[in-house]
């Protein structure tokens, strides 16, 4: 469907050794078929891009001190109304349905602006409530490990916890859970960098009352990162709100089950990669439940991930992207250029066979989107 490679404007900045994963594989997957120029406000504010691409969009406006939160609110005010006075299409990458963290005044009231004006939102995940209306699944792609994977372990019986460590990602709750699981063969490994050092403190404090658990607040290097991972029997992330994780991935990827919350993106998952391998739980984690998935086998040596190559998914990103910008140019506004552009994707036989989510949801409205020109 591509007919030409779009200019497109990414709201994060790729730096070598300091990037998050995903947005490394997404550059490699998509710059083939797009040129990406990464985020600085002198390319936001001073030239001109056939799409904007959002990633973390709350991070373009969020500033630390008042000063930095005063400035970027004036700098993203002024950047999104050249978005909308140029009608320049704007791509939402869905990693989260909200900030973790609670918005401040100006940068609440500039999310709101920004979501005025998306035009299409990329889900990484097939949560039924997505909105089909308002964009298309690409589904997160898979890590690919850098060393050798081991599937059996014969080691200790070893739980992992792991990532940038916050507060809304459970741990304390995992470390009285893990408390009510008796025996010495089992340990419980916290590795991470703290978000701050008095949240990082807590959870030594917390640890220190069971020997079985080892805790590292630091910064954790790839290879030893995955290390950690595969040699552990089982990931437990009992985060209080998991909507999209690539934390989940990754493990998946290094052939180690998880244990995660029971929600809408968590079932589709299991169901796409296999029994066993994504383990549910409901409300408040508990011992039980992570003895529970610890006694479960998976059905395969590797879980199914046959859907989330990145080759596919880049090329995916840049046939949404031409029928943005070609949709930006046929319509009237913002809510026509998202009838299009999904009713566009769906008769793309690349996006409609990644996802049964990105297929018409009925044959009336199948056969009123074949008669539509994209």
């Amino acid at each position: 469907m591509t007919t030409g490679r779009a200019n497109v404007l990414v709201t994060v900045k790729l730096v070598e050794g300091d990037t998050n994963p995903y947005v490394s594989l997404f550059d490699r997957a998509v710059s083939p078929h797009a040129n990406l120029r990464y985020f600085s406000w002198r390319s936001a504010l001073m030239e001109n891009h056939d799409i904007v691409h959002f990633q973390w969009p709350e991070y373009v406006f969020r500033g630390g001190t008042r000063f930095r939160r005063t400035i970027k609110g004036m700098l993203g005010f002024l950047f999104l109304t050249k978005i909308a006075l140029q009608r320049t299409p704007v791509v939402y990458t869905v990693h989260n349905r909200a900030p973790h963290e609670p918005p401040r005044f100006i940068e609440r009231a500039l999310m709101h602006y920004f979501n005025r004006l998306v035009t299409v939102c990329i889900y990484l995940n097939e949560d039924p409530d997505n909105d089909p209306t308002r964009g298309v699944v690409l589904l997160h792609g898979r890590y690919d490990a850098t060393g050798e994977l081991i599937t059996e372990n014969a080691g200790p019986t070893t739980v992992v916890t792991f990532g940038l460590i916050r507060p809304y990602k459970g741990i304390e709750q995992l470390i009285s859970a893990f408390a009510e699981i008796q025996g010495e063969e089992f340990r419980l490994h916290i590795a991470g960098q703290p978000s701050d050092a008095l949240y990082g403190q807590k959870i030594k404090e917390l640890a220190a009352e069971d020997r079985r658990i080892f805790v590292q607040l630091e910064y954790i290097p790839e290879e030893t990162l995955e290390r950690i991972i595969n040699d552990a029997r089982l990931v437990v992330l009992p985060y209080t709100r998991l909507y999209n994780s690539g934390a989940v991935i990754l493990a998946l990827g290094l052939a180690t089950p998880v244990l995660v919350p029971d929600s809408g993106s968590t079932a589709t998952l299991s169901a796409e990669v296999g029994n066993g391998w994504v383990n549910r739980y409901k409300g408040k984690i508990q011992g039980r439940d992570i003895a529970l998935a610890l006694a479960v086998r998976p059905d395969h040596a590797l879980p199914d991930f046959a859907r989330r190559e990145w080759d596919s998914i880049g090329l995916c990103h840049a046939n949404l992207y031409s029928v943005a910008v070609t949709a930006a140019k046929s319509s009237k506004g913002r809510r026509q250029s998202r009838i299009l552009v999904r009713r566009a994707a769906e008769n793309d036989p690349m996006v409609s066979d990644h996802s049964t989510f990105n297929v018409p949801r009925n044959a009336a409205s199948r056969k009123d989107h074949a008669d539509v020109k994209p």
